[in-house]
Parts: C-alpha cells; structure tokens; sequence
C-alpha cells in the first residue's frame, strides 16, 4: 500500500455486495479490488461536490 493512502474498514449490504461484485465483472476485471473501490468513491465524492 501506498505511504499516502489511508486504510478505511467498511460494512456493505448484500445488495451493495451484489453490486460491487457485478461492477468488479463488468467494469473493473482488471482492477483490484481497493482500486475498483477507491475509483467509485472519488466518482462519488465529484458527485456530491458538483450537487453542492
């Protein structure tokens, strides 16, 4: 892991679960894991700055 990133922990639903995981098939098969997440929550975080 890179020295400037931090580790979070989270909890999903089955139904975030069952997204992730077809997100992970259909767009991110070359990606990590990590990296797949990382991806959706700064896509997120442009999201709601935009809203703002």
């Amino acid at each position: 892991m890179k020295a400037d990133t931090k580790r979070y922990s989270i909890s999903v639903t089955q139904d975030m679960e069952a997204s992730l995981e077809a997100a992970k098939k259909e767009l991110y098969s070359q990606d990590s894991q990590s990296e797949m997440l990382r991806d959706l929550i700064a896509r997120g975080l442009d999201v709601w700055k935009a809203s703002c």
